[in-house]
Formats: structure tokens, sequence, C-alpha cells
């Protein structure tokens, strides 16, 4: 009787332990991705607007929907962080055109070598592209700088979903870090009278 109490208590136990360990844990707590703490760019103009042109797909094979800060968002932020109007006739107008991230499926190693391999399984292809266009008081187009960057990352089949979100911040973040010099570069390069 008791050994039949404590078999019936042992597997209770082993099922409930399975259970909790079936269980996956919430998302990792992320940093916030800001660019305020950069020196501001400033602008000759009276206005500075931020348009989100790129519209995320919500289907295979795009991904970006299901980042904690997409592509198209981080740079809707890096807009209104770092482009600060200083006073003139004019306007700017800094546009996200494009934010997508592409998810490719990879094949599988097979086989017996298959067993020993752990495989790269899926590859994300991320493309960011804005554009700043200045306007003068009339509201003709009187310059643009435009930049844009790619960033190509594979994971591993056996990451758990922290990892994987960490993998697309990460991602998210060294674009971002890219796209901002890229900018800059343009920046000064194509609307470097408009500057103060």
């Amino acid at each position: 009787m008791i050994t039949h109490r404590i078999r019936w208590l042992l597997s209770v136990l082993t099922v409930a332990a399975g259970l909790s360990a079936c269980q996956t844990s919430g998302p990792g707590t992320l940093p916030d991705l800001t660019f305020a703490h950069l020196d501001p760019i400033g602008l000759a103009v009276g206005e500075v607007r931020v348009l989100q042109k790129h519209s995320p797909a919500t289907a295979d094979p795009f991904v970006d929907h299901l980042f904690a800060i997409p592509p198209a968002i981080a740079a809707n932020r890096w807009g209104r962080d770092r482009l600060k109007a200083q006073g003139g006739a004019g306007r700017a107008i800094f546009t996200i055109l494009e934010g997508p991230v592409r998810e490719h499926r990879l094949k599988a190693t097979l086989g017996v070598r298959g067993v020993f391999t752990k495989d790269q399984t899926e590859r994300y292809e991320a493309r960011l592209s804005a554009k700043l266009e200045i306007f003068d008081g009339h509201g003709l187009s009187v310059g643009n700088a435009t930049a844009t960057v790619t960033r190509i990352r594979t994971i591993a089949e056996d990451v758990t979903l922290n990892e994987r979100e960490r993998l697309w911040f990460d991602m998210t973040e060294v674009m971002m870090r890219d796209f901002n010099a890229e900018m800059e570069k343009q920046i000064r390069t194509h609307l470097g009278s408009w500057l103060r």
C-alpha cells in the first residue's frame, strides 16, 4: 500500500516536472534602441517631418513585423532623435522607404551525418533605405541624401526563442550603426550647405 502511494506520488511529480520543463520562458528584456545620445544634426529649415513609407508585410517570407524593434521603426526613431530644425523658410522630410527582413529556410544535412551536424536553419536578409529631402519656402525640392544598408545573418537549429529575438535585435542594432554612419556621410556630401 505504501509502495503504491510512493510510486503514484513519484509519477505525479515526474509529470509535473516534465510539464514545467516544457514551458517556454517569456522573451528576455531587450534594451531600448534610441539615438538621443548622439549629437543632433541641425538643419537650416523651419520644420523636420518623419514619414514612414515602408509598410511591413505580415506573410512569409517577411518577419520584420515579429522584431521587438523592426529596422523601419528604428530608422523612424533615428530621424526623430537626430534631425533637428534650426530655423529657415524651408522644411526637411525624412522618409523611411523600405525596411523588410526576409527569412529563408536553409537545407538540413541529411543521413547519418545530419545526426551529428548542427545546421544553420534560417537566413535573415534585412534591407533599410531612407531619404532626407530638403524643400525651400516655395515647396520645391532643393536637395536630398539617401542611405541604404543591408545585413545578413543565419541562425542555428537549436536556438531558443529568446536567442532568436536577441539575434534579431542585434541585427537591427548593427544595421542602424551602419545606417547612421552612411546617412551622416550622405548628408555631409549632398546637403552640406543646409547643415547648422
